[in-house]
């Protein structure tokens, strides 16, 4: 596969979560250079994504306060809001790759109506249900989430589970030749306040 790689990650979760996203979209993108990757955040953590210059695109979502709670009961009336704010996202032809590392049920009904032609993360089926088809995100909702250890570190996970599904789908990375492969650069670029 000698073509762009067109990678759509969706990460609605809090500061701390949209940074451990970028480090490992960054070590990710160092191994396969050919990924375009457009990064969905919630509306207040745009501006520090904007600041990975190597992302194609940051599409923030203006998330309700509750949208955590969203329940099947109210998922019809949460359809015609969510078709504008996902209507950026859809394209003529499906994304490649579409990762969904907010790991929650809301984020779920985002990811399932979008066309993909491989999905990591909370999904829903054709029926609604919900859907966690990769090991990966079945071991990080059941071990991970439900008791940390503090010698796991869920940047090193998600750089994993994303470098797997690249590598089965579109082939061997890059190769990195002496350099080392790490995310720590993004931080070089930030502003410093204080």
């Amino acid at each position: 596969h000698s073509g762009i790689i067109r990678c759509l990650v969706v990460q609605l979760g809090r500061g701390s979560d949209v940074l451990e996203t970028l480090l490992a979209l960054r070590a990710t993108q160092q191994l396969y250079p050919r990924m375009e990757i457009t990064l969905v955040c919630r509306e207040n953590f745009a501006e520090l994504a904007r600041e990975a210059d190597w992302l194609r695109e940051v599409v923030a979502l203006p998330l309700l306060e509750n949208s955590e709670n969203i329940k099947d009961q109210n998922v019809k009336e949460m359809m015609g809001p969510a078709a504008r704010w996902i209507s950026p996202l859809i394209q003529s032809e499906s994304w490649d790759l579409i990762v969904n590392w907010s790991y929650s049920e809301a984020s779920s009904y985002l990811t399932a109506l979008l066309p993909a032609k491989l999905k990591l993360g909370y999904t829903r089926r054709k029926d609604l249900d919900f859907s966690s088809g990769d090991a990966w995100s079945q071991f990080i909702h059941g071990v991970v989430q439900e008791s940390l250890d503090p010698g796991i570190h869920l940047t090193d996970m998600i750089t994993t589970q994303l470098l797997t599904a690249l590598q089965v789908q579109f082939g061997e990375p890059a190769d990195a030749g002496n350099q080392s492969v790490t995310g720590r650069d993004f931080f070089n670029r930030l502003p410093i306040s204080g």
